[in-house]
């Protein structure tokens, strides 16, 4: 196609929602949460989806290669983005302005996929003169194209003969000897809705040049798939050759500032022998148990208790946490104070979620900070004198605790609405539907902490890596890893049947194939394997990780629990396609050909 032609696209636009509104949040920035099918299904019905469809047909019609390689690639690339795209933006909550963005990416993609097949398939055969252009069309331009600006005669001629819209542009020596007939007045798209308030995203100039630069359109490539990465909010590295100042020795004997705890002195502040050294108890993690906390795995409780808990064995402080950790909610000393933490959670819940965009840096939070943050006032009703007096404070608060948002999203100090869990307010709550609000956080954290640890050990950024990656859990995408469906309790590597949970066993273990350090229990690989083998990878892979995220992030990891319960959603996911070996009782692992 080339730059000329890079502008012919079917004058289509798929129509803006504007009805969705936030329900029961605090934080009132449009973060959209509802119809998400609805919207999903308005951007198929108009051609999207069916528009995959032929990008695949498009790619099998070329059997005897004469199509361009640049052609099939891009075909290929736009129809994978699109697929992401839908993804995305079914995959709400979002922020309006984003959600908006991510609608806009997916009209452009959908135009430019369909201007690409209608060029090879329809314009181009024209242009090159192996068709002609049908007599009912007449000798204009098509006003379903957007057309082409061109300072090449041959290729204004060409455009003519396809039927292509094109704007010839004379160079401006040439004005004295061009005769111009009639002067037309510019037509506006009145069927677009083309809004004029001002945006609140905060985006950045992708390129600065020539329009004609071939680098413009590598920088709309590199701005459309920056959308689709995935977010890590553990991703707090130093700029690049920022190297903190070692302190300098001290040769003071710091016996004296630490005269307490000291495991290697007696009791008369004698040193002990190494023999008492040597046998001493290994630091072990402090596992909590609770009626409404739903169990963790065994195979990974294992894991954790196997890992010295002594906080100086890591090499870093202790990161935060990107939500609050689930034991937080039992160990409070009321039901009344747990009521509140719920509540305070689930009107929080849609915003925390919009914050894990891969555009927005928030900052995570220990474990104090979130109990402090579910707590605030800030989130409660203020009436009188106190509440204008507190007013300032509140804000100051907000702001700091949405830090890395860029000021798209707020929290409404004013609200009062209580929160909601499905279709259910947090005042007529059970302890079933706490155990799903609890196991859908652990289930969150874990996905994102093992993203992020994956993010930071492994040797391998492909597509195949990332899509080992997402293929770790249920219906789960590498980049969408924070958006569970509550259809995937019991699912997964905490599946009950370890033939069904042996495929996601697999993909954990060849990812982590690709870490530093990663064991050889784990890197070797068997021609088939029984239960037995499928259990013990369980175990190992649980013990290394543990270990490994313990000694990177310097604190314990949280870990997939499994509900005692499983609840009564219309939505479950597909079981994942087995492999049986020749001999009754053992499967293949293929994740290595997938």
């Amino acid at each position: 196609m080339g730059k000329t032609t890079s502008y012919v696209g079917h004058n289509r636009i798929l129509p803006c929602v504007l009805t969705l509104a936030a329900f029961a949040s605090a934080v009132p920035t449009p973060i959209l949460s509802l119809s998400t099918n609805f919207l999903a299904s308005v951007i198929s019905y108009h051609g999207t989806t069916p528009l995959l469809y032929g990008a695949l047909e498009c790619g099998n019609l070329d059997k005897d290669g004469s199509w361009d390689e640049s052609h099939n690639k891009l075909i290929l690339t736009n129809a994978h983005y699109l697929c992401m795209f839908l993804e995305h933006v079914q995959a709400l909550p979002l922020v309006f302005e984003r959600l908006c963005l991510c609608v806009a990416e997916t009209q452009r993609l959908a135009l430019e996929l369909q201007a690409i097949m209608d060029y090879i398939l329809v314009y181009r055969p024209r242009m090159t003169g192996l068709a002609e252009r049908p007599s009912e069309e007449g000798t204009g331009g098509s006003e379903s194209l957007v057309g082409a600006f061109t300072m090449n005669p041959t290729v204004a001629q060409e455009f003519c003969r396809a039927g292509i819209p094109v704007w010839f542009i004379h160079p401006l020596n040439m004005a004295g000897k061009v005769r111009i007939d009639s002067v037309e007045p510019i037509q506006e798209p009145h069927h677009l809705n083309i809004p004029s308030s001002s945006c609140r995203l905060v985006i950045r100039s992708i390129h600065v040049g020539a329009a004609t630069d071939e680098e413009k359109y590598k920088a709309i490539e590199r701005f459309t798939r920056s959308h689709l990465n995935a977010p890590n909010p553990f991703n707090l590295a130093l700029p690049q050759n920022a190297v903190e100042p070692e302190p300098a020795p001290s040769t003071a004997d710091q016996a004296r500032y630490r005269p307490y705890k000291r495991p290697e002195l007696s009791r008369r502040g004698k040193q002990k022998p190494a023999s008492m050294l040597l046998t001493g108890t290994v630091k072990k993690f402090d596992v909590v148990q609770h009626p409404l906390l739903p169990p963790l795995v065994d195979t990974w409780l294992h894991g954790l208790l196997s890992v010295n808990a002594d906080k100086s064995c890591p090499p870093c402080a202790a990161f935060g946490y990107a939500l609050p950790r689930p034991d937080l909610f039992v160990t409070v000393k009321s039901a009344e104070k747990l009521t509140l933490m719920i509540t305070s959670w689930l009107r929080l819940r849609q915003g925390l979620l919009a914050r894990l965009q891969v555009h927005f840096s928030p900052e995570v939070k220990n474990h104090q900070m979130w109990r402090t943050i579910l707590q605030m006032d800030w989130l409660h009703p203020q009436t009188g004198a106190s509440g204008a007096r507190g007013e300032q404070s509140r804000r100051d608060q907000v702001i700091a605790f949405l830090n890395g948002c860029h000021a798209e999203l707020t929290v409404d100090t004013t609200l009062s609405t209580e929160g909601c869990w499905g279709h259910k307010s947090s005042s007529a709550l059970g302890n079933d539907d706490v155990r799903e609000i609890l196991w859908e956080l652990a289930e969150t954290n874990f996905r994102l902490e093992f993203s992020a640890l994956d993010q930071k050990l492994s040797l391998k950024t492909d597509a195949h890596h990332c899509k080992l990656v997402g293929e770790c859990f249920p219906y789960g995408q590498w980049n969408l890893l924070h958006c569970i469906d509550l259809g995937s309790v019991n699912w997964g590597l905490v599946h009950s049947n370890w033939m069904q949970r042996a495929p996601y066993v697999f993909s954990m273990r060849r990812c982590m194939q690709d870490w530093r350090g990663c064991p050889t229990s784990l890197s070797s690989d068997k021609s088939k394997y029984s239960e037995a083998d499928v259990v013990q990878i369980e175990k190992d892979m649980a013990s290394f990780y543990c270990e490994t995220f313990f000694m990177t992030f310097g604190r314990v990891p949280i870990l997939p629990r499994r509900l005692p319960r499983t609840p009564l959603v219309p939505f479950i996911p597909e079981a994942r396609k087995l492999y049986f070996a020749q001999e009754s009782g053992y499967i293949l692992d293929v994740t290595k050909w997938e």
